[in-house]
C-alpha cells in the first residue's frame, strides 16, 4: 500500500508565510510614553502613576490595574480571533489588542467617580471653568488623551 501527495511546495510556501506573519511582532505596550507631557512639562506618566497608586495627598484611583483585572480574561480569545481572521498576522493582532486595551483603559478613566475629589480641588476647578469640576481623573483631558499603545516599541 502506498500514498502519494501533491502540493508540497505550496504547503512549504504557506508554512513559511505563516511563520513570518506569526513572528512579525513580539509585544505591545499600553500606557503613557516619554513624549506625553502637560503644557508645563510635567510627565503624564508621573501623574498617571500617582492617580493609579495614590500617595500621601491623593487617593488611589486605579484605572490600569482594574482594567487588566476586569478585562484581561477576554483578551486572549479576542487575540485568537484576530489571528484567525488575519492568517496569523501577529503585528495586526498586537495592533488590534493594543487599541482595545487602550480604549478600555480610557473608558475606565471616564467611569471613575470614587473616591471623590477634595472640596478644595472642586473649588479650584470651578474657578477655572471646568466642565465637570467634581469628576476625578479628567480635568484637562491630557491624561486620557495621552493613553496609547506601541507595537514592538524601541527600548527608549
Amino acid at each position: 500500500m502506498s500514498a502519494r501527495m501533491k502540493g508540497g511546495a505550496n504547503l512549504a510556501k504557506y508554512l513559511t508565510e505563516l511563520k513570518q506573519n506569526a513572528t512579525s511582532a513580539r509585544r505591545v505596550d499600553v500606557g503613557f510614553f516619554r513624549d506625553a507631557t502637560y503644557p508645563d512639562g510635567t510627565s503624564v506618566a508621573t501623574v498617571a502613576a500617582v492617580q493609579e497608586f495614590g500617595n500621601d495627598r491623593v487617593p488611589a484611583r486605579s484605572f490600569m490595574r482594574t482594567t487588566v483585572a476586569e478585562r484581561s480574561r477576554q483578551w486572549p480569545g479576542a487575540a485568537a480571533a484576530v489571528l484567525r481572521a488575519t492568517g496569523c498576522n501577529a503585528r495586526q493582532a498586537m495592533e488590534t489588542m493594543g487599541q482595545v486595551a487602550a480604549q478600555e483603559m480610557q473608558s475606565k478613566i471616564s467611569e471613575i467617580t470614587e473616591p471623590p475629589l477634595a472640596a478644595s480641588t472642586v473649588k479650584q476647578r470651578e474657578k477655572k471653568g471646568s466642565e465637570r469640576p467634581d469628576k476625578p481623573l479628567i480635568d484637562t483631558a491630557t491624561m486620557i488623551n495621552s493613553l496609547r499603545y506601541q507595537v514592538d516599541p524601541s527600548d527608549d
